[in-house]
């Protein structure tokens, strides 16, 4: 958001939580620069277009698009059905950053983007779950689709990738 602020980028956020895009909306509303998509970044769109958001209940930052805590693994039962876009829609014009924190979905997601969608992107970073699988996984892709790819935080249940294309 740094760069939105100095008004020297465009920052599309996308955020299907209703409680976090509530605050997203009111901390971005004198920044003409962010545009805000209440919606989950997917890798399969449903028919319905629409998703269920697993509420985590103490923190909406740990909503997830899998019915279980990402950390704990408990089962996570409230839910709300969200609307949906594909990571290639999302990618269509391009972008200089993709962050994706997507609390255990970044698998998938990444498992369905073609790469000419991936290759609009210069440069990404990645949240991931080891609960939800291998990162050597999604390096793998991000290699295949042209990027140079590493991880760049670790700790035992989660890390940050780093991508640049190459």
């Amino acid at each position: 958001m740094g760069a939105a602020h100095a008004g020297a980028a465009i920052v599309d956020c996308y955020e299907p939580g209703p409680d976090a895009f509530a605050c997203l909306a009111t901390n971005t509303q004198t920044k003409p620069s962010v545009r805000l998509h209440q919606a989950a970044v997917v890798g399969v769109l449903p028919s319905c277009g629409k998703v269920d958001l697993y509420l985590h209940g103490k923190r909406s930052t740990r909503n997830s698009l899998l019915p279980r805590e990402i950390g704990s693994g408990e089962p996570l039962e409230n839910h709300v059905s969200v609307d949906a876009i594909r990571i290639d829609e999302v990618l269509a014009d391009g972008c200089d950053l993709l962050k994706i924190d997507c609390e255990g979905a970044e698998f998938d997601v990444l498992a369905h983007v073609s790469n000419e969608a991936l290759s609009r992107a210069k440069r990404i970073v990645l949240e991931f779950y080891r609960t939800a699988g291998d990162p050597d996984v999604i390096i793998d892709r991000l290699r295949s689709a042209g990027f140079d790819a590493k991880i760049v935080e670790s700790r035992p249940d989660f890390g940050v990738i780093g991508a640049t294309r190459r």
